[in-house]
Order: C-alpha cells, then structure tokens, then sequence
C-alpha cells in the first residue's frame, strides 16, 4: 500500500477536529494551530486538555452540533468517532473534506522531513529520546508523541523547522499512510489482531511500512521479525546482539539508570549514560 496523497497543508486553511479532547486529536490540534491554521474542535463533554487548547488558540465546542463544521475546508476525526456523528454526517452532505487521524498527520508529515517511530511497544519512549537528541543537537524538530515529554511539558509542538518526530502507530494502518523520510522499528509482536486477522498480516504490515521509506531503517536486532525485515530492506540494526551493526556492551545499572558502551561493528564509538531504567 503505497501512501495516497496528504491533504495539502501548506497555505492556512480551517480545520476542524471532531473528539478534539482525546489525546490523539487534541495533539494534532495544537501542531495544526501552531502551523497558523484556523482550528476549531468539539468533544462531548469538558475536560482540563480543553483550556490547554484554547489557550493554544483552538476554538472548542462542548458538544457535537452541525453547525460546527459550516464554513470549514477539512474536517478530521480518530477511527474511535462513528461515521454517522451529526459532525462528519453535515461536513459530508456540505462536500466537505473527511479525514480520518492519520489522513490528517499525514499532511502534516509532507510538510517536514518527517522521522516515523513505529512498533508494537516502545514507542512513546523511542520517540521522545528521538526528538530531545535531535533538539540537543540544535535542529529543532516538530513532534507528535503519544505521551508528554518531561523535558518538554507537552508531546505535541510544531517549530517550522525540517525535521518532525512522530509515532507510526500500527493499531489501524496509520503507519501506511504517513509520507516519511527514515524509521525506527522497535519490535514486532502479536497484536491488533482484530485489524490484521493474524501475526502475519502485522507482519507483512511492517514490511510495506519499511518498502517505502527511501530514507535510513533503523531496526532492533534484539527482536526476530526485525531482524528478518532489516536483511530485507537493507536496514541499519542496533540492540545487544553480536549481530547488531550498533551494539551496547559493557551494561551497568547505575541508581535507576544504565552506563554502557556503544560499538559499531565491534569499534568502541564512546559511553553513554541513560536515565532510563531497563534494557
């Protein structure tokens, strides 16, 4: 499955996020807004993430009314919203753009050089590590990432600059519809069965994800079905395995966090002190 194409977010355009307050939307909202798109949202009930995006300048709704959507160019929802919302029914019947989540990170991925962090598990971490070395490193990426980042106090910022960190999340395809230059795969494992039928199809899910990125594949050799897909696609590899072309070696647990030396294909590269419990 080859990504269609994004919505084009390059010129301001009004937008509007139905079920705004989750916090897969209300992300998006915030990134749209910071973009200098005309935001608009509604949820069925208030909540704290409300007032944070109003402060973002996103207009918020309590309650889905039809009149919500009149005068928008796009309107965006998460696969966890029924079609038959009065929302998505009105903008429908007006001939007005529906997208679903990803559709809309899609177009946001197309307007940076954009890095997916995708897997079964790992991926709120990987990717919050992701965005705060690229930060350190002075490049000022954008982020959508599934959880706030400590460092940051939000998990969710558009900054204008090239490069943009998000979470391919694999539960509905979403990581088949991002446009991305270069990924991180941390694992492959049973899950999501009742979208993919069986351990195969995440499988052969993964695989399509990697065949169109033409950019660097970092995969972890630690995991099997990694391991196989990165021989494939002819992807860099990392973990604790001999095999790994990047390798930690040397591990020591120091108070809750983990010292230990990187390799690269059997060079020792430098130290490196994680603040992260676990392996």
């Amino acid at each position: 499955m080859t990504p269609a194409s994004p919505i084009d977010l390059s010129e301001p355009k009004r937008l509007h996020v139905v079920g705004v307050g989750g916090p897969g939307m209300s992300a998006i909202a915030i990134v749209l807004a910071e973009m200098g798109h005309d935001v608009s949202g509604s949820d069925i009930r208030e909540k704290p993430v409300l007032d944070r995006l109003r402060a973002a300048g996103v207009a918020v709704q309590v309650g889905h009314q039809r009149s919500n959507v009149h005068g928008v160019d796009a309107v965006t929802a998460s696969t966890a919203v029924p079609s038959k919302n009065v929302e998505l029914d009105e903008a429908r019947q007006q001939g007005i753009k529906v997208l679903r989540r990803a559709g809309m990170l899609a177009g946001i991925c197309a307007r940076a050089r954009s890095l997916g962090v995708a897997g079964t598990h790992g991926k709120t971490t990987t990717s919050s590590m992701l965005m705060l070395v690229l930060a350190e490193a002075g490049l000022r990426p954008s982020f959508v990432i599934g959880g706030d980042v400590t460092d940051m106090g939000t998990g969710a910022q558009w900054t204008g600059a090239d490069w943009f960190v998000v979470e391919a999340d694999e539960s509905d395809g979403t990581h088949l519809e991002l446009p991305l230059y270069g990924t991180i795969l941390t694992n492959v494992e049973v899950d999501h069965l009742d979208h993919y039928g069986s351990f195969d199809g995440i499988v052969a899910s993964f695989d399509q994800y990697l065949a169109h990125i033409a950019g660097p594949k970092v995969l972890c050799a630690d995991d099997d079905v990694c391991a196989r897909l990165a021989t494939k696609c002819g992807g860099i590899t990392y973990g604790l395995t001999e095999a790994a072309h990047y390798r930690a070696v040397q591990l020591r647990p120091d108070n809750g966090s983990f010292r230990f030396v990187v390799e690269y294909l059997g060079q020792a590269l430098g130290e490196v002190h994680l603040p992260l419990r676990g392996k």
